[in-house]
């Protein structure tokens, strides 16, 4: 069945996220690679709904197949146009530390930062950016 009522607001998302990986002053990145934060939905829906938590759960799932992520640093050479043997193009393209984007569940390296699924990434794995995180599933 479809949810047709937001989670939460993705302001509040965002907030959940940002205060679960905390401090990220001197975490720098090299390259072309992208720290993003796991979308994990909150323990109650706007409605009132409890999710359960715990082995084998939707909130649990959400660690390993969860597809939207937060930016939460971007390495200097991202999303920068390079031509010669590793010629790539972003046609313009590029998103913002704050912005919700969408990765493959298997893509990058997953660690947790302050003990906060996140995942580090090359710039071109991601797929696209969406307005809110609990959108896609």
């Amino acid at each position: 069945m479809p949810i047709t009522k937001m989670l939460e607001s993705p302001d509040a998302a965002k907030q959940r996220v940002l205060a679960g990986v905390g401090d990220l002053s001197g975490f720098d990145l090299f390259y072309h690679r992208i720290l993003v934060g796991q979308y994990l939905r909150p323990e109650r829906t706007q409605g009132g709904v409890f999710l359960p938590e715990g082995k084998n759960t939707t909130r649990e799932e959400d660690r390993y197949q969860g597809k939207t992520v937060l930016v939460l640093k971007i390495g200097p050479g991202a999303f920068k146009d390079v031509g010669g043997l590793y010629e790539s193009s972003y046609y313009g393209q590029r998103v913002e530390v704050g912005d919700w984007v969408l990765v493959k569940p298997t893509e990058g390296w997953q660690l947790f930062v302050n003990d906060w699924p996140c995942k580090e990434i090359e710039d071109s794995m991601i797929m696209a950016r969406v307005p809110r995180p609990d959108m896609i599933y």
